[in-house]
C-alpha cells in the first residue's frame, strides 16, 4: 500500500481493444480511446517493461516488472506466482468446457497466464489500472483470438484518479447472462459499500443461470458489519450474505482462506435478477 500511495495521477489513452474473448453489445465503462504506452513521468516511474532477471522463453508469457506487479497485486515474484497459480487451480474446479470467463481487476495477468493454457476458454480481463491493461494486450497478442483486455475508465483514488465513471455506476463490458465464471480476486476488498453492492448486481447481471463468481474478502470489520477505505475493506460474512441475497445471488461454496483472504463461490439465486 505504501507503493500505491506514491501514485499521483495517471491519464490513460487506451489502445484499440482486441476483437476476442467474451464479446458484448452492451454500453460499458471502457474508455474507447486509442493511444500508446503509459507516460512514466505521469505515473511516477512505473513502466510496462518486463522483468529483467527472468527473461521468458519462446511461446511463453513474459513476467511483468516489480513495479507493475506491486501496483496491481504484490511485488514479490514468488508470492505473485503462487497466488496466481492457486486462483487458477480454484477456477479450474468451476470451469465448464468452452467457458467464457470475466476477470474483474485482472491486473498484469497473475491468473490469466495460467488460464491461457486452457485452449477452450474465452477470457476477458478488465481493470481500472491502464498500465496493466497495456502490458497484457502486448504480451497476450498471440492469444488475441481468445484473450481480450479492456481498460475500465472508472474513478479510483489510487489506480485511476482521472477516471470519469463512478464505481457505483459502472457497467461491465459484457452482455447479460453471458459469463460462465467471473473472477473477483482482491476486488471487493477495495470497494466501499455503494460500489460493493453495485458490483454484486453487475455479477448477477452478467452470470449465466449456471454461472459462478469467485469472490475474495477480508472478513474482520471493526464494527462487526462493514468498514474500511479503498485501501482495505472488511465485511462480516453475515453482512455479505445479506448483500448477496439483495443482489439475487447466494453463497454456493465457502472455499476458505486463500493467501489471507476468504474466498466464496457465488451462484445466481432462484430470485429474479434485480432491475
Amino acid at each position: 500500500m505504501r507503493y500505491l500511495r506514491n501514485i499521483l495521477r495517471f491519464r490513460a489513452n487506451a489502445e484499440p481493444a482486441h476483437e476476442a474473448g467474451p464479446a458484448s453489445s452492451a454500453t460499458a465503462a471502457t474508455d474507447g480511446a486509442s493511444g500508446g504506452e503509459p507516460d512514466t513521468d505521469i505515473f511516477r516511474g512505473v513502466t510496462t517493461e518486463n522483468e529483467d532477471n527472468y527473461r521468458g522463453a519462446p511461446y511463453s508469457i513474459a513476467i511483468p516488472n516489480f513495479g507493475l506487479r506491486a501496483a496491481s497485486s504484490i511485488g514479490d515474484l514468488g508470492s505473485w506466482y503462487s497466488i496466481g497459480e492457486a486462483w487458477a487451480q480454484i477456477c479450474s474446479e468451476f470451469l465448464p468446457r468452452g467457458a467464457r470467463v470475466l476477470d474483474i481487476g485482472c491486473g498484469c495477468a497473475k491468473m490469466a497466464r495460467f488460464l491461457v493454457l486452457d485452449r477452450d476458454l474465452a477470457y476477458l480481463g478488465v481493470d481500472v489500472f491502464y498500465p496493466s491493461i497495456y502490458w497484457c494486450r502486448r504480451e497476450f497478442a498471440r492469444h488475441a483470438d481468445r484473450f481480450r483486455f479492456e481498460h475500465l475508465n472508472v474513478f479510483n483514488r489510487l489506480y485511476n484518479p482521472d477516471g470519469d465513471i463512478a464505481a457505483d455506476e459502472v457497467r461491465l463490458p459484457v452482455d447479460d447472462a453471458s459469463i460462465d465464471l467471473a473472477i473477483c480476486g482482491s476486488l471487493f476488498t477495495h470497494l466501499v459499500e455503494p460500489a460493493f453492492r453495485h458490483y454484486l448486481g453487475e455479477l448477477r447481471r452478467v452470470l449465466k443461470p449456471s454461472g459462478t463468481a469467485l469472490v475474495s474478502l477480508h472478513t474482520d470489520p471493526p464494527d462487526g458489519r462493514f468498514g474500511g477505505t479503498e485501501e482495505r475493506i472488511d465485511i462480516s460474512e453475515s453482512c455479505f450474505e445479506t448483500f448477496t441475497a439483495a443482489a439475487a445471488l447466494r453463497i454456493n461454496v465457502r472455499i476458505g482462506n486463500v493467501y489471507g483472504q476468504q474466498v466464496f463461490a457465488l451462484a445466481p439465486s432462484e430470485a429474479a435478477r434485480p432491475s
